[in-house]
């Protein structure tokens, strides 16, 4: 284990920090300093001011009370190197916690710092308990590609334990993919905030954030390196106030594994292609995927001059025969399956759903779409037609 006092720096395997951007730009990530000492009491509304030192221009600074997740955020700022923010602490549970400061300059050079500190509020009394959340729903999203920020894997009691706090070196994280789990449910009734836990076993619960009552529908963002493709993963919510807790509410998701699209044929550089030729991929690792999920593959065709000849949507299938268009003879074209998904869900009922997505490039905000592994692949149509201009037999 690591054992660090308060303000120094232990490395973690945990934060993965993208490519550089440019090779010459400083590789030294930012510093931060905040207006909270490690072990502070904080109570009723407290502004909290983050302060970033670096090399590079500053491109977005996250703060976090009380958990691990990638949203909700207590307080966010972008394109500045400061922060401040008014935090009613009264949202959230008496007791010890963290506040974790997430920033990352224009290099995407990253720098996390967490700071134990300790909540106590006088709650105001209560006669009812909160109840039940009345719907739930799970989304569980593989990327093949690692695109995105995961934060540290919380244990509460290995961080009070060995006091591991203050500024943290984030690392890379497993090359290949990332996994994401998004949870969002709708409020109970009589809920000052809402305590999330996870598992991998149904047994042993690990509480990986807190989230207040702000109405409407409310989201959890787990973003967590222990998330892994094929591994059955267990979340709990349980709705509190200043009574007590109320009923826990329970599903579960198991990650789809990444999506791995190799382009078979025709190949890359071949001639004498078919003037109506029939494209094959591989989708690797298929026999990994549940057998009656959802495959969509998208199929593009351009020519030489990038103009888009024709795509299409595939389903389930790893061929396409062009029998509705016939090419040109001796033109130059490139073809790949530059976006695809699979879709699986779990369970829908009345009380809510669990899904999983994998995505090989499919549109998403996260600008997830590269396309086939080895893809786009460029050939050479054949130069003899017959009569009617089709492809000679």
């Amino acid at each position: 284990g690591v054992n660090v006092e308060a303000g120094e720096t232990a490395t973690y395997g945990q934060v993965p920090v993208r490519r550089s951007f440019h090779p010459g730009w400083s590789a030294t990530p930012p510093t931060v300093e905040v207006n909270i000492e490690p072990g502070q009491l904080l109570t009723g509304v407290e502004e909290i001011n983050v302060k970033l030192e670096s090399d590079m221009p500053h491109f977005a600074i996250y703060l976090y009370l009380n958990g691990d997740q990638r949203s909700p955020r207590t307080g966010q700022e972008f394109d500045s190197d400061e922060l401040s923010v008014l935090v009613n602490t009264r949202d959230y549970p008496n007791g010890e916690g963290t506040l974790r400061i997430l920033a990352y300059d224009d290099n995407e050079y990253a720098v996390l710092y967490v700071l134990p500190i300790t909540i106590f509020n006088p709650k105001p009394t209560t006669n009812v308990l909160p109840g039940a959340i009345p719907f739930i729903g799970i989304t569980a999203k593989t990327y093949n590609e690692n695109i995105g920020y995961y934060s540290i894997p919380k244990d509460e009691s290995l961080l009070q334990s060995q006091n591991t706090f203050g500024q943290v070196e984030p690392q890379a994280a497993p090359p290949g993919c990332m996994l994401t789990v998004d949870v969002l449910w709708i409020p109970a009734s009589d809920a000052d905030g809402y305590l999330v836990y996870r598992s991998f076993d149904a047994h042993t619960y690990n509480l990986i954030g807190t989230v207040p009552q702000t109405g409407g529908v409310l989201s959890f963002g787990d973003f967590s390196p222990q998330l892994e493709a094929a591994k059955q993963t267990f979340y709990r919510v349980v709705p509190y106030n200043s009574l007590g807790e109320g009923p826990r509410t329970e599903r579960d998701v198991t990650p789809l594994p990444a999506m791995d699209i190799f382009l078979v044929s025709p190949a890359n550089g071949t001639t004498g292609v078919d003037l109506q030729p029939t494209f094959e991929w591989e989708h690797q690792s298929l026999d990994l995927f549940p057998e009656d999920a959802l495959r969509q593959y998208v199929w593009s065709l351009f020519d030489a001059t990038s103009w888009l000849v024709d795509e299409a949507v595939v389903n389930d299938e790893t061929t396409l025969e062009l029998d509705w268009l016939t090419l040109e003879p001796g033109h130059v074209y490139t073809w790949d399956i530059y976006n695809s998904q699979t879709y699986y869900p779990y369970s829908d009922d009345g009380g809510g759903f669990s899904e999983a997505i994998s995505y090989g490039g499919w549109p998403d905000p996260n600008n997830a779409n590269r396309g086939a592994n080895n893809g786009e692949f460029i050939f050479t149509t054949t130069l003899e037609t017959d009569q009617n201009g089709g492809v000679e037999q």
